[in-house]
């Protein structure tokens, strides 16, 4: 299943998925109930959370508290 990911560094990177989260360049996205249109398919779209890894202005390095 193909994800579009919402928010944080990751914004607009459609992924391969399998798990309610995932995590990109050590950021976490959760599931929301959304779907988009993303070249011609419907995917579902991922929210980044903002209290991981954000806050630190450092995106790939960071890891999740």
């Amino acid at each position: 299943m193909f994800a579009l990911l919402r928010g944080g560094p990751g914004d607009g990177r459609v992924v391969d998925v399998s798990r309610p989260e995932v995590v990109w360049r050590s950021c976490l996205y959760e599931r929301t109930s959304d779907m988009q249109q993303v070249r011609g398919r419907e995917v579902r779209v991922y929210a980044h959370r903002p209290d991981c890894c954000e806050g630190y202005g450092r995106g790939d390095v960071d890891g999740c508290e």
